[in-house]
């Protein structure tokens, strides 16, 4: 194939995009959720409560989900269900007009098992939209994200 350096290119940059949305229910709120392609897992699992399922990137690092409510939500701590690989997180809060309210992330040393992690914005704040960078730290690209559960809290 005369072209197949620009396929495989394209098969790549395709693992990396952000998908249509998916709608879904989290903590009783309707919203939307864009994220990476995934080759383990649904994105309901990141809202069921159980360690024993998860989602997995195909080939993302770091894997990016985008939640957009319906209605603002109030947050101030989010908590992460990772693997045990070194960990860089960022979680970002928006508000309706699309500008960003407040930025925090953490780097999380490597550890045997996946853990659960936190981070709190500097105050409660109405947001209508997150996004979530979660990056193997260590891995580069490609590499697989393991994450198993997102929850919010005010």
């Amino acid at each position: 194939v005369d072209d197949i350096e620009q396929v495989f290119e394209e098969e790549q940059l395709a693992l990396y995009k952000l998908g249509t949305p998916l709608e879904t229910t989290w903590q009783g709120n309707d919203v939307d959720v864009q994220f990476q392609a995934l080759d383990m897992g649904e994105i309901p699992h990141l809202f069921d409560d159980d360690l024993n399922t998860f989602i997995r990137s195909a080939a993302a690092n770091p894997l990016l989900l985008q939640f957009t409510f319906l209605e603002d939500i109030t947050v101030e701590n989010v908590l992460v269900y990772i693997g045990g690989a070194p960990t860089n997180l960022i979680v970002q809060a928006y508000d309706a007009d699309g500008n960003l309210i407040e930025e925090i992330s953490q780097s999380y040393p490597g550890v045997p098992d996946p853990r659960e992690v936190s981070l709190s914005f500097s105050a409660p704040l109405q947001a209508t939209a997150l996004h979530f960078s979660i990056e193997n730290g260590d891995e580069g690209q490609p590499s697989h994200v393991h994450v198993w559960e997102i929850g919010l809290s005010d």
